[in-house]
This record gives C-alpha cells, structure tokens and sequence, in this order.
C-alpha cells in the first residue's frame, strides 16, 4: 500500500489540522499533537507490524482513500472519472434559451439583449429531438436560461408539458432547473413550477438592497430586490431548491453577506449560496469569508465531493440550443458571437457544421496541460471552464469561479460538515 499522491495538510486553527485528500474531497482531521505521528505513518508504511492505534488509524485512512493499493494510478483514475462522466449515455442534458432578450439592464452584462425568441418551428424541432433521444436515455435533464427565460413563460410551459408527456411514453425520468432573475415569478408561475418539472432555480442577487439594485435594476431603472427576495421565499415553500448566486466585485465585495440575513433561519437549508467575482478588475479578492458567514448563518457550502461536472456542451449526450434553433458552444456566448457548431435540422437531429471546434470543445481536458497532470489540484480542476482551458493552454486556469484557494476550499468543506454534524468518529485522528 502507499499514500495518495493528492493528500495535503492544511490547517483550520491554532490546535486542529486536516489531512485533505484532493481527488476524493476526504479529510481527516487531527490535533497538532498528533501530525509528526501521523505522518510518521504515512511514510513508513511497508512496515510488516503497526501498534493497535496505528492500525485504527490505518483503517480509517484507508477508508477514505488516503491510502491506496500499490498498483492504483491515481492519474489514470481522473481520466477514468472524467470519460465516464462525458460518455455518459443514460442522462442527456439540454440547455434551452427560449430568448436573448430581458428586463434587466446589469451594468456587467455581457448580452446585448436582442429580442430573439423561439418561434413554432425550432419548438417543433426541440421536441422532435426530445422524441429521438428519449427512447434511449433513462433520464432527461433540462436548464432553462436565456436571456431572461420567463420573458417567454408561456412557451417554457408549453414546452415543458410536451417534453414530460414524451419522458412518461418513454419510460425516462425528467427534471428541470431555471436559472433567472426572479422577478417575473408572480403566484401564478410559482404554483405552475412544480408541475413542469421545475426543482430547482438560480436566482441572482446581488447582495444587500442598495447595491443590488444598483447593479440589478429593470429596463426602467427600478430596483427588484423586493420582488425578488420575496419570490425566492415562495419558491421555497413550494419545495425548489434555490441556488443563490451573488456577482461580487469591489464595491459589493463587504455587503453581499448581509443579504443571507433577509432568508429566514428554517427556510436556509432549501438554499446553495455561491459566489462569483467575473466581473472584478481590480485585486481579486478571496470569497473565503463570505462563504465561512453563509456557513454560520445557516446555508450549505454548494459543493459536489467528487465532481466531474462539465456542462451540457462537452458532454456526449448534451446540447446547447439557442432561440433559433443554433447548437451554442457556450450559453453565455449565446448567438450573439459566431462560436455555435450548428443547428437542430428539421427532424430535430443535431447538424454539425463547425466539426473540429466541436471536436475542440467535446474533447478538451484538464490533463490536456502537462504541468497539472503533477498537480496536486489537479483533480479539483477536472470540471473547469473547457473554454478557459483551450484559451490558457498550458497555463494554469487557477482557481475556480468561486476565487477559493484549495486550503480555502477544504476549510469550507469542514466547516459546512462541522455545522450539518456530519462529522464523525471516521473523520477524526
């Protein structure tokens, strides 16, 4: 047996450290007391005799696959991981776009807002699709995004309805997810939700009101926090999860976390909050500390322990497909750019007309880099930005959207276990 090569100290305190193990997202933790002993295991371990707390420390180590059989190529194991997540062939994830267009004008917004929006014909060929792809799949997955999707609620609804009828004649299950910007979901929207499959919602909010609506007003110049904090409340007690994202930059960098104060405490459990800085230009701060108060004030550190996730566009069962029927490459760079590989033909088949930048994207991979596949953070970049990964190449892409540093991120993860009480007697040293 031997240590994993993606195991990595970090400290929590002044008294605790953790054993982190990057590729499975275990940890350990132990008292400082305990760290020259430990390790004094771990590089030692073709000994033929180990004392009885040795050997319990050997179990749990081996349990969460800090130590590994002398034959196991960690590496090939990532590769393995993430083909079986791209090759996928019982899930088929779509991205829909039903419009380009919304009632928002965020001054960071990388749209331009045209008011394209799908028309009888490109709904005809989603469902002939859904009706090609259904008989072989177990399971179909769709996010609804745009644009603003609820600016053509009417069509997400109508659609949603066919694509159900169509999962139940085939036997395959169906769930959906939208991301918006919550302002259009009066009571009517709300109660229909669950019914077209609808169980989870991103919604944006960025931070404390004043400067949420600052960033986020309407078309009209009117702030929407209200509105919006309110319906995220009736979506949860409908039974969505909500996914609460907040765009931070300088300004919003020291009020986002007041905004976690406006859920109240027994609806927090209902709620992933996760962070991005895209839109900062200046010293790009860590958000280490926004997430360690949402932490203590209730919500969950929105985190997957072995994720592979890529979107929809790099899977092998996956499409992107955009208001006029074109197969994006990306949802956020909508058909506003020329960077689509083609589009839904009559019969709802993909048409590829950009084959190798299909083939670009589709096959792009972290360990495409040379100098990551000796990265001990190389397995917590596996579901990375593939765009960012053909755009760096062999440069490191770093940390992720949430700007968290390893140690940040493992930290989190003990933190969010520690306050769900899931840590237990195998966690610990």
């Amino acid at each position: 047996m031997k240590q994993s090569k993606y195991n990595t100290s970090i400290s929590i305190d002044a008294q605790k450290k953790m054993l982190f193990n990057t590729l499975h997202r275990n940890f350990i933790v132990y008292d400082n007391s305990k760290e020259e002993n430990l390790f004094a295991l771990l590089e030692n371990l073709d000994r033929k005799d180990f004392g009885e707390e040795e050997t319990a420390d050997l179990k749990k180590l081996i349990h969460k696959k800090m130590i590994i059989g002398d034959n196991v190529d960690e590496v090939e194991l990532v590769k393995k991981h993430e083909k079986r997540v791209r090759e996928n062939e019982d899930i088929f994830q779509l991205v829909i776009l039903p419009t380009l267009d919304c009632n928002f004008r965020c001054p960071y917004c990388y749209e331009e807002h045209r008011k394209l929006k799908i028309d009888d014909e490109t709904a005809n060929r989603i469902i002939k699709l859904v009706e090609n792809i259904t008989p072989n799949i177990k399971s179909l997955h769709i996010t609804w995004f745009g644009g603003e999707p609820l600016l053509e609620a009417d069509r997400v609804i109508s659609l949603s309805k066919k694509i159900i009828e169509i999962c139940e004649k085939n036997n395959c299950t169906y769930a959906a997810m939208i991301v918006s910007n919550g302002y259009l979901l009066n009571d009517e929207l709300i109660d229909i939700i669950p019914e077209i499959g609808i169980t989870r919602a991103q919604i944006t909010v960025d931070g404390e009101p004043e400067f949420h609506n600052k960033k986020r007003p309407l078309d009209t110049g009117a702030g929407t926090f209200d509105e919006i904090l309110k319906n995220v409340n009736k979506l949860i007690d409908k039974g969505l999860r909500i996914t609460l994202r907040s765009n931070m930059d300088e300004e919003n960098y020291d009020h986002i976390e007041g905004l976690y104060d406006f859920i109240p405490e027994d609806k927090r459990e209902s709620v992933d909050v996760n962070i991005c800085n895209l839109y900062q230009t200046v010293d790009k701060k860590s958000t280490y500390k926004i997430y360690k108060a949402a932490i203590d004030k209730g919500y969950k550190f929105l985190l997957d322990r072995n994720r592979y996730f890529t979107c929809a566009t790099c899977l092998k069962n996956g499409l992107t497909i955009g208001p006029t029927g074109r197969l994006l490459a990306c949802s956020q760079k909508t058909e506003e750019t020329d960077e689509y590989f083609g589009h839904l033909g009559e019969n709802g088949e993909p048409v590829i007309e950009n084959r190798s930048f299909f083939d670009e994207v589709r096959n792009v991979s972290i360990q495409d880099n040379e100098a990551c596949k000796e990265c001990i953070k190389m397995p917590m970049c596996t579901s990375a930005c593939k765009f960012r990964l053909l755009e760096r190449k062999q440069s490191c892409i770093g940390k992720s959207l949430e700007w968290l540093e390893m140690e940040d991120f493992a930290k989190l993860q003990y933190f969010s276990d520690l306050s769900q009480k899931l840590i237990k007697g195998a966690d610990i040293i």
